[in-house]
Formats: structure tokens, C-alpha cells, sequence
């Protein structure tokens, strides 16, 4: 025989494990934190930005010399903006000014 399973069967089934239900996921959560805190190891970044320049020629265009330059202002901007620039600088200014403050000053 199927036996029927009614909504006050569960609400009384969960109210006897409330407990149970509470302080399971609470260790799983402790015990995650403290792996990943204790446990595993730190992860590192870096960026670099490589510039490649063009091989200089006799037989070069005025219009593609031109173009090409437009295109390393973009590079060389991009370059000064990196904070490892900004940070060279902010040190040779003795600390006047923040990384964040020589990026606003040059927008």
C-alpha cells in the first residue's frame, strides 16, 4: 500500500532534526574556512606588457610612420598608467603623492 506523505509529517520530521539541520552546515562552513585560511596555499598574480617595436627601413611611408606613432602614444600611455610605473614614481617623489593621485593626474 502507498502510504501518503503529508505536509505536517515533514514540518514535524524537520522540527525533530532542527539541531541537526543548524549544526551540520555551520561545521562544514567552519571547517572550509579554516582549510582554506590555514591550509591553502596563497595564490599570486603578475601582469607584464611586452612593447614590440618596428624595424626601422629606408623604404618606410610618411603615412605609415605616422600611424604607427599614433599607435605607441596609445602604448606609452598605457605603459605610464601601469601601477608599477606609478609606484616607481610616487617613490622618487618621496611619497608626496599615491599611486591613486598621479593616475588622476594624468586623465
Amino acid at each position: 500500500m502507498k502510504e501518503k506523505f503529508d505536509l505536517v509529517k515533514l514540518l514535524n520530521i524537520l522540527k525533530k532534526n532542527i539541531k541537526l539541520l543548524l549544526i551540520l552546515p555551520a561545521i562544514c562552513l567552519v571547517v572550509s574556512a579554516a582549510l582554506t585560511f590555514f591550509v591553502m596555499p596563497d595564490k599570486y598574480t603578475a601582469s607584464t606588457q611586452i612593447l614590440v617595436n618596428m624595424k626601422k627601413s629606408s623604404s618606410d611611408l610618411a603615412f605609415q610612420n605616422v600611424q604607427s606613432s599614433l599607435q605607441s602614444v596609445n602604448t606609452y600611455t598605457e605603459i605610464i598608467k601601469s601601477p608599477r610605473i606609478l609606484d616607481k614614481v610616487s617613490r622618487e617623489f618621496d611619497g608626496q603623492y599615491s599611486t591613486a593621485e598621479l593616475n588622476s593626474f594624468l586623465k
